[in-house]
């Protein structure tokens, strides 16, 4: 199971990653907007502000399951619920946005689907 539970964590890192490629993409396309002047000045630094928090709230999550040991967990079960309790931690702690936890969650049942479809072997 200790190689599922790591397995599990590079997985979820990756997609950490992922998520946080998409949503400088995401501001880029925002700027792309503002340049051709659909979004008014007020959307583009309101939206920019957030989207470039919740960059930072990816790298730290990112950092917070680099610094995790999976052979301290039993199932992949345990990991993820650790893994979520970090993210409300983070949030807490640091006001980051609220929707990190909502992004999180989707990227850990999709780790979890993928590791258990079996398609990871």
């Amino acid at each position: 199971m200790a190689d599922r539970v790591a397995f599990f964590l590079k997985v979820l890192r990756a997609e950490l990653e992922d998520l946080a490629e998409d949503l400088v993409a995401i501001d880029g396309r925002l700027r792309e907007r503002f340049e051709r002047s659909e979004v008014t000045p007020y959307v583009y630094r309101e939206n920019g502000a957030l989207l470039v928090r919740e960059q930072e709230s990816c790298r730290e999550l990112a950092l917070f399951v680099d610094g995790m040991q999976g052979s301290l967990y039993k199932s992949i079960d345990e990991v993820a619920e650790a893994v979520r309790k970090g993210a409300l931690d983070l949030v807490a702690r640091h006001e980051e946005p609220k929707a990190i936890t909502e992004l999180l969650g989707r990227k850990i049942s999709k780790v979890r689907r993928y590791i258990e479809s079996g398609e990871s072997r």
